[in-house]
């Protein structure tokens, strides 16, 4: 009986002892602590565009014509994006695979611009308003390669970090994977997916 109640007793302990990290979790996510306001986003986000070539730092604008698919898909405040492409600034992108007709900087740099269009595609779902966006969940990268390429992690960290600078780590921060493509349509290099969530 005695070591009976010294297990409850240690149960009780451990539960007592996580309820403040609960507590401050919860009131994190309900005064906003960690995250960012609007202005902050939309300036962090515009330095990325014009590090790019981006005019004016505006992203480019791009015309939607399926109708049976479209960019994003937003069901009970979760994003799903589309593949989205590595768009230059004049609307072409990075062709062929890494690394024989692919250098690995060339596709760094596609790294950033598949992710200035997935944060485009993100400020579509959240209404213009980046501030909206509670939390990058995950992120897909995908590299048209050969099987020798292995630097898959490299080429997503350009992505990742990104993010973070676009809207801090709280939201930003998010799990993802890397795969190799043996084809893509269009002989596109690099592409990613995401799902985010909407506040």
């Amino acid at each position: 009986m005695i070591k009976f109640l010294q297990i409850i007793l240690v149960i009780l302990a451990v539960i007592v002892s996580f309820q403040p990290i609960v507590v401050a979790q919860v009131e994190a996510v309900n005064n906003d602590i960690g995250y960012k306001d609007k202005i902050t986003i939309d300036a962090d986000y515009k330095k990325e565009l014009l590090a790019l070539g981006f005019n004016n730092g505006e992203y480019l604008k791009l015309k939607n014509e399926a109708i049976s698919h479209h960019p994003y898909v937003v069901m009970d405040k979760v994003v799903h994006t589309a593949e989205v492409l590595a768009l230059r600034p004049d609307g072409t992108s990075l062709k062929g695979s890494v690394p024989s007709n692919v250098s690995q900087e060339d596709l760094l740099v596609a790294s950033r611009l598949a992710c200035v269009g997935a944060i485009n595609v993100i400020k579509q779902a959240a209404d213009g308003d980046l501030s909206r966006v509670r939390k990058i969940a995950n992120i897909r990268y995908l590299t048209l390669s050969e099987p020798e390429y292995i630097d898959y992690a490299l080429v997503s960290n350009e992505c990742s970090t990104l993010m973070v600078r676009v809207f801090g780590q709280v939201v930003g921060s998010h799990s993802r994977f890397a795969i190799g493509l043996v084809a893509s349509p269009n002989n596109e290099s690099f592409k990613l997916n995401l799902i985010a969530y909407l506040k």
